[in-house]
């Protein structure tokens, strides 16, 4: 396997690694480290940088958890302007 190849992979474990910990369902750092063999540490470092911007992963969609109270606020405010059944179409895409 040559580096290229490896990095990749390893960069799409880092991908759903983070994605697992950052989605809605919140799984543990340490029952997900346990699960793919990655220290807890190495985790939470993973995440860090991530949240700083020091670690871009285009595979991720930003988690709401993260978002600034402005950039929450800016969301809520898109959504009153929508009618019931807008918003129920959006809601069920």
């Amino acid at each position: 396997m040559e580096k290229n190849e490896r990095d990749g992979i390893f960069e799409s474990s880092k991908s759903k690694c983070i994605k697992k910990v950052l989605s809605p369902n919140n799984e543990s750092i340490l029952s997900l480290g346990k699960e793919m063999g990655i220290s807890d540490q190495t985790i939470r470092n993973w995440l860090k940088d991530c949240k700083s911007g020091k670690l871009k992963l285009d595979t991720l969609e930003p988690s709401p958890r993260y978002f600034s109270i402005h950039e929450k606020y800016r969301i809520i405010r898109g959504f009153c302007g929508m009618s019931e059944s807008e918003l129920d179409h959006f809601l069920r895409r």
